[in-house]
């Protein structure tokens, strides 16, 4: 039987992080031709993401994976590319492609949030806030819940999830950057239902 070590592991050192983002951001490199001008597949095939069309509810990442490089190294191709995917997301947006759900905030936030606070992109803020806009018009009133998916008034639809509440920031950001507070008061009654409703006494989720 080996024995356990008692050497306590050493700290990750700065250097050993930047070479795995060093590592992390040739990756994203490697994807740009395929993914520029498009989004990739929410699954896998053949181990691979596939590029696919702009209306799937993962499509946020990839440019989030973008802005981090972009971040990390400063390389301005990273920029170009996640611009051009913030024209894609206002598009989307603006059209209601896949929009009736209550995932906008994993969209738009590594997206086109990222893309204002990053680079000033107006394009992405006026994004995020028509996405913040159609995220709050999924609020029932009754339930005190953001929709997760499903019509609107049809009951077995009528329902939330615990994966709501990562949306959640973005109407956060939402009022912070209009100053109304419409996002941010219907933000806090989803989450206090969520509280109220779906955290067990041992603060496990339903």
């Amino acid at each position: 039987m080996n024995a356990v070590s008692s050497v306590a592991p050493q700290p990750i050192t700065d250097e050993e992080v930047k070479a795995a983002l060093d590592i992390a951001v040739e990756q994203v490199r490697r994807n740009l031709p395929e993914f520029t001008h498009a989004a990739q597949n929410h699954s896998s095939i053949k181990n691979f993401y596939p590029p696919v069309a702009n209306d799937q509810w993962t499509a946020g990442f990839w440019p989030g994976e973008l802005w981090l490089a972009f971040e990390h190294s400063g390389d301005a191709a990273f920029r170009d590319a996640a611009q051009i995917q913030v024209q894609s997301f206002l598009h989307r947006i603006v059209n209601r492609i896949e929009t009736d759900h209550h995932d906008m905030g994993f969209l738009y936030s590594p997206s086109c949030i990222a893309a204002w606070k990053l680079v000033g992109d107006e394009d992405g803020r006026r994004a995020a806030i028509l996405a913040a806009d159609q995220l709050i018009e999924r609020f029932q009133p009754i339930g005190q819940f953001i929709q997760a998916w499903g019509r609107k008034g049809v009951a077995e639809e009528y329902r939330y999830i615990i994966d709501c509440l990562l949306n959640l920031p973005l109407l956060y950001w939402a009022s912070r950057e209009t100053g109304d507070p419409k996002y941010r008061e219907i933000a806090l009654i989803h989450a206090r239902t969520t509280l109220a409703n779906s955290v067990r006494p041992d603060d496990s989720t339903y």
